[in-house]
């Protein structure tokens, strides 16, 4: 949801799947006016109502949302499950042609539900959050980063103050760039402005003592040589912005992460919310200044708040089955078993059906009878000896092994140390690719990596004016 500076509201629904070539792909799906009141129940039927519109189809295959943190979202998703089934039915009874539909009821055929949609809170929205918790707790650094934000804004809307600043750069020979401003809408953008007025110090401060000194040709600019802003920034605000800077840089790193519409991100959830909150917990150890320690605090608090919904089962899942995060995950999780365990019953509950009706479509086609009661016999006479001899598990997959064993196979043999944080979407499916040896595994992987980690893909149609409509 997005409101506009006319005080409209506007939803946006993006769908996020990888396709059968291992691509991972996007589209807009709809771009819709929501009126007031915005609550879960309005939005839970305008959401269907986007998806009918653009294919009814989509509503079977639909099986996780991705929202921001409000707490409409939450009762969205709460009211949109149980509409979901009947929404599929719906859709099916007006494509099916009648005399279809009669062939159908009298074979008894059903018509599969959908999985349990789950909702994932929007991660880079909590890790904002969190900052956010530790400017409200330590003020200092929240004045220091509004006192230079305010100096910045005069050196922006001032085309002279703007002129000045560059003549000064080129004579203390500072590399010029355009100072930057926060957005309190823009994830990082705070980071970004004191990165930039770091950069320009030595030029400001000469500026800013230019103007408080009454120097000649510095006595009409926008800022005053007695206001607030021309007094000198004492080292203790800079060095609370650098601090700042440093504490910030990992978040920024786990934001842009995370918000990655082109690249798996929901796999590597779990582990880079465990980084950074290590490195909180380094920065409270080493922190010299009392600040900094409280500034880390809180952040590390609203962070624990947080942590059944960034950790919970369906992103440990995910973990596991991304070949970048389970080679970091068991530094980052004491015990693994039971997301081992998470994965089974996920499998069980979900794609057990699914796999074996289409191991039975694609030997059916291939086996005549006396094939198949041979293929049948072969694996009864392979468990009778497995029973009394204990043969080894089979290194691919042939029908009989567990799947258990084929994801303890996945997990303990097939780590690859290229794959970490840096390697690329293409670099990620090209790689699954390979994984004939685990058909489940991949299966599985598909649907669990074409989940966003973040609602941002989604509110990037907002400020992408003219590119709303993406290729299908």
């Amino acid at each position: 949801m997005w409101t506009s500076a006319a005080k409209r509201g506007y939803m946006v629904v993006t769908m996020h799947w990888i396709d059968e070539d291992w691509n991972l792909r996007y589209i807009i799906l709809g771009f819709r006016r929501v009126e007031y009141p915005h609550t879960g129940v309005r939005l839970a039927d305008d959401l269907l109502d986007v998806i009918k519109a653009m294919d009814g189809a989509l509503f079977a295959t639909l099986w996780a949302i991705t929202t921001d943190n409000a707490q409409n979202n939450k009762t969205m998703v709460r009211s949109f499950r149980p509409k979901l089934p009947d929404a599929v039915r719906d859709h099916l009874s007006d494509a099916i042609p009648p005399s279809a539909a009669d062939m159908t009821s009298e074979s008894g055929s059903a018509i599969e539900a959908p999985q349990n949609v789950f909702q994932v809170r929007c991660l880079a929205h909590v890790l904002q959050l969190a900052v956010k918790e530790g400017l409200t707790v330590r003020s200092f650094v929240d004045t220091c980063i509004g006192t230079i934000r305010d100096i910045l804004r005069k050196l922006v809307e001032s085309t002279a103050l703007n002129e000045e600043l560059e003549r000064i750069c080129k004579v203390l020979e500072v590399k010029f760039e355009q100072p930057v401003l926060n957005c309190v809408t823009r994830w990082n953008s705070t980071w970004s402005m004191v990165i930039s007025a770091i950069h320009l110090r030595k030029s400001i401060e000469e500026l800013l003592r230019r103007i408080h000194g009454r120097h000649e040709g510095y006595r009409n600019f926008s800022i005053g040589p007695d206001e607030r802003l021309a007094a000198p920034l004492v080292d203790s605000k800079w060095q609370a912005l650098e601090v700042f800077c440093t504490f910030l840089t990992p978040v920024k790193v786990a934001t842009m992460m995370l918000s990655g519409k082109n690249c798996p991100t929901f796999g590597m959830a779990v582990v880079v919310f465990e980084l950074v909150s290590k490195n909180a917990t380094s920065m409270i150890n080493q922190a010299v200044a009392r600040y900094t320690a409280d500034f880390a605090t809180a952040f590390n608090k609203k962070i624990d708040k947080y942590d059944s919904l960034v950790k919970y089962r369906g992103a440990q899942i995910a973990a596991m089955l991304d070949p970048r995060a389970k080679t970091l995950l068991p530094k980052v999780m004491t015990d693994i078993g039971p997301i081992r365990q998470y994965v089974i019953d996920e499998y069980e509950a979900e794609y057990r059906v699914r796999f074996e009706s289409q191991q039975q479509g694609t030997s059916a086609s291939t086996l005549n009878q006396q094939d198949t009661e041979e293929v049948a016999l072969g694996k009864v006479l392979h468990q009778m000896l497995d029973d009394n001899f204990g043969l080894d598990e089979p290194t691919g997959f042939d029908g009989g092994e567990s799947f258990a064993s084929e994801l303890d196979r996945f997990w303990i043999v097939h780590r690859d140390p290229t794959m970490n944080s840096k390697t690329s979407s293409s670099a990620v499916c090209a790689w699954m690719r390979t994984l004939d040896q685990f058909p489940r595994i991949r299966m599985m992987t598909r649907d669990f990596l074409s989940v966003m980690a973040t609602s941002v893909p989604s509110e990037q149609a907002f400020s992408a004016a003219g590119a709303t409509v993406s290729v299908r």
